[in-house]
């Protein structure tokens, strides 16, 4: 049994329960709304109000205090997933230490891998690795310490779901993405084989249910889409998975897909999985995802804060100071003798402006105001991506008639009672609509014409040939409509 935190951009949720390998058992979910202004897609922004919120929900419900897992959904935690010679863990420490530090330059970090596979043909083994920056870490620990709770593994939302999904093998040996909601913003994981490729996140600016918030999901989808193209992926995406998410939002994202991606792509609600159970009638997979794939236990782990405070970590700057010792020795002398002069004066100076630094840098307001300065960031962005497809859009619209989605109802509506219609495809230069019709009887065919040509949106309706299906007695036309002027604008 366990106990794995996941802090949200709305909540503080905890999970009680335990993952066997094959799967993951819920019992007791307990959750507090998260204070505003305290935490920001992974930045703590205010740990004085973090404290308080940790320290009260911890004494209302009387949780353990010690052996806790954290799992962040934060960029911060900079995940990769590699392949490398089978060996055991004190070695792929050393050899993921080489790995990293001729990339961390100057910055102290810490390193954590677990194992996701093994390959004994190839005598390779496939690892999960997290590195972040000691400071960034030291930020959760300290918050959590000054709560009076003792955080014994911390885990980034990618690791733990690629862990998670891995374990579970779920969506096993084809290409899919989980998109995974955090408030305003989607996470997605693209799969390639079952196996984790690539990950990213958006910020949203709509409201569940509604067709602009699966426009905005389709179009996260659409980046993913011409990201495997331009890495050569040889198999399309086959499934989405949506979790915190309505079934609504499932059909409406289905359907923007279909239309701008492909009919081919499945998308689900991540309603339940194989595997997990719960206890709690009301909780599932959907809403509990990241803290959920957090209880799930890891395979030859080194943890993030195995050596954190006890000086193991990546930091290039050793070697530095071992290549100072080539420097002859007098030369040595002369400088830190300058350098110690140079102290002497401006000591009291350097604490004065240091202090300074700090407090503005400690200062929550400024911390706040640096994480919405982001979010403001992208914002921009996405607006001025529509101000350009608006001005692209106008400088096209009169060019050639565009359908709308009321087209679609005219042309089911005007099959009631007469039998079946598809639309099969829309030549937007020419603004012909190809329907495919079925009917009992053939007259009906000429009742539908007529009542499709007695529409406005169209400007004419042409046979291109029908044919009767001998097993079902049924009629098959094949048409053209042709769009009117207006039917698109």
């Amino acid at each position: 049994m366990g106990l794995t935190v996941y802090l949200s951009n709305t909540d503080i949720e905890v999970l009680n329960g335990s993952g066997s390998g094959r799967s993951v058992s819920v019992n007791r979910v307990y959750s507090k709304q998260m204070p505003e202004g305290s935490f920001l897609n992974g930045i703590i922004t205010d740990p004085e109000g973090l404290v308080a919120a940790l320290t009260d929900m911890w004494n209302s419900f009387k949780l353990p205090r010690k052996g806790i897992r954290l799992v962040i959904n934060t960029p911060q935690i900079s995940v990769r997933v590699l392949d490398m010679p089978i060996m055991n863990q004190s070695k792929a420490d050393q050899y993921l230490q080489r790995e990293f530090e001729e990339r961390s330059g100057e910055r102290k970090r810490l390193l954590g891998f677990y194992v996701v596979g093994r390959d004994s043909k190839k005598k390779t083994m496939k690892v999960c690795t997290e590195l972040a920056d000691v400071d960034f870490i030291d930020n959760y620990v300290q918050v959590f310490e000054s709560a009076g709770i003792s955080i014994k593994e911390i885990n980034s939302g990618i690791g733990v779901s690629v862990n998670f999904l891995k374990k579970l093998k779920f969506a096993a040996n084809t290409n899919s993405v989980i998109m995974i909601k955090d408030g305003m913003t989607v996470t997605a994981i693209y799969f390639v084989k079952g196996e984790y490729f690539y990950s990213t996140t958006a910020r949203t600016f709509n409201s569940l249910g509604t067709l602009e918030y699966a426009g905005e999901i389709s179009n996260a989808i659409s980046q993913i889409v011409q990201f495997s193209k331009s890495e050569k992926v040889e198999d399309n995406i086959a499934d989405i998975y949506l979790a915190g998410m309505t079934t609504e939002d499932a059909v409406n994202v289905y359907r923007a897909v279909s239309m701008n991606q492909s009919d081919e792509i499945k998308v689900f609600n991540l309603v339940g999985m194989k595997g997990v159970k719960y206890r709690g009638k009301n909780d599932s997979i959907n809403s509990l995802f990241y803290p959920t794939a957090g209880l799930m236990n890891m395979t030859d782990q080194q943890n993030l804060l195995k050596f954190y405070g006890k000086g193991k970590i990546i930091d290039n700057t050793a070697r530095i100071r071992k290549a100072r010792l080539v420097i002859p020795y007098v030369v040595v002398i002369l400088i830190m003798t300058g350098i110690t002069v140079y102290r002497g004066i401006t000591l009291s100076q350097d604490k004065a402006k240091l202090k300074q630094l700090q407090d503005y840098i400690s200062n929550p307001s400024i911390r706040l105001d640096a994480a919405k300065y982001d979010v403001l960031a992208d914002e921009i962005g996405y607006i001025s991506d529509h101000v350009n497809a608006m001005r692209l859009l106008d400088a096209g619209i009169d060019s050639y008639p565009l359908p709308v989605y009321d087209v679609n109802k005219i042309v089911d509506a005007a099959a009631v009672g007469l039998g079946t219609v598809t639309i099969d495809n829309y030549n937007a230069t020419t603004g012909v609509l190809g329907v495919t019709a079925r009917f009992v009887e053939v007259d009906m065919i000429n009742t539908f014409i007529d009542r499709l040509s007695a529409q406005d949106c169209f400007y004419a309706v042409n046979y291109t040939g029908y044919s009767e299906i001998s097993s079902s007695g049924e009629w098959v036309a094949n048409l053209e409509c042709i769009l009117a002027d207006s039917a698109g604008r």
